[in-house]
């Protein structure tokens, strides 16, 4: 994973810790008809505020593989409250 800052995001200096969660770990399960076939990080600590938008860049293992590709779908989503919230996604193939 990377994380992006563009300059003067925060207003103070932050320390942000990313860990991979084990799907059969992880607080939350797929809804129905959806499976876990990539890794799920945790970036902590939760409730940051940002100034600026920062972008979080993630691979995703399907696209190792190309034969899959066309059978997932890419969906990044945040975890609140036990709850998924979907995020903003978009496909890239570099970091420009």
């Amino acid at each position: 994973a990377f994380l992006l800052f563009p300059p003067k995001a925060v207003e103070k200096e932050v320390i942000l810790t990313c860990n991979r969660v084990k799907h059969e770990k992880c607080e939350v399960k797929p809804r129905d008809g959806d499976l876990f076939v990539s890794r799920i990080l945790c970036i902590e600590p939760e409730g940051v505020t940002f100034k600026k938008p920062v972008t979080v860049l993630l691979s995703h293992s399907v696209y190792e593989d190309q034969v899959f590709e066309d059978f997932y779908e890419l969906i990044i989503e945040h975890l609140s409250q036990n709850r998924w919230q979907d995020l903003k996604t978009e496909r890239i193939s570099s970091i420009q």
